[in-house]
């Protein structure tokens, strides 16, 4: 399995973060699928896992392993999206903008991905992604295994702790803008 992915030796990290610095790393994987993503981070499991490189300084060059998760998707199912965890956030909730789903337009202009987003709760203008978010699937790297973390009731924050930094997260969010606690059904 690992054989059909995307790696490249002493990669340039240049285009893959928001401050344009000039690292590279030992090797580079985008894993482009949940398959791909499993079996990069198995077969490297200290590897480090970069969305949108825009909370990420490097302070020099990567000596080991670093995964892309660039998993794509938007899907609407009902009222909600789910989300593959390399889509921009940006271009995500434009798109849910044009669908005409109200909820995450206030968390527009955020660079980064969508998979990145759960771990960071990003926010802007009094909303913040807890407030939409109803799941996230991860891959959990003690387990070696992917889960589903629901984020009803106050455990967003223990989804956010079982979350490796970087894991492939499919985010499914609720369109309106209802709060988690009235978008799970119990």
């Amino acid at each position: 399995m690992l054989q059909a992915l995307h790696e490249i030796t002493d990669a340039s990290l240049l285009a893959y973060n928001t401050l344009g610095l000039d690292v590279r790393a030992e090797r580079l994987i985008t894993a482009r699928s949940e398959d791909e993503l499993a079996a990069a981070l198995t077969r490297y499991p200290d590897a480090l896992v970069l969305g949108g490189g825009s909370n990420t300084v490097f302070r020099g060059d990567v000596a080991g392993t670093v995964v892309r998760p660039c998993i794509p998707g938007i899907d609407r199912v009902g009222d909600q999206l789910v989300v593959g965890g390399g889509e921009d956030w940006h271009g995500l909730v434009s798109h849910s903008v044009e669908l005409g789903l109200a909820g995450l337009e206030n968390l527009a202009l955020i660079p980064g991905s969508a998979g990145a987003a759960p771990v960071q709760n990003i926010g802007a203008y009094g909303r913040e992604l807890a407030d939409v978010l109803v799941s996230v699937r991860a891959w959990h790297r003690p387990s070696g295994n992917f889960v589903e973390l629901t984020a009803r009731g106050g455990n967003y924050q223990i989804a956010k702790r079982l979350i490796e930094k970087g894991a492939d997260v499919n985010a499914l969010v609720r369109g309106d803008g209802t709060p988690l606690t009235n978008a799970i059904s119990n």
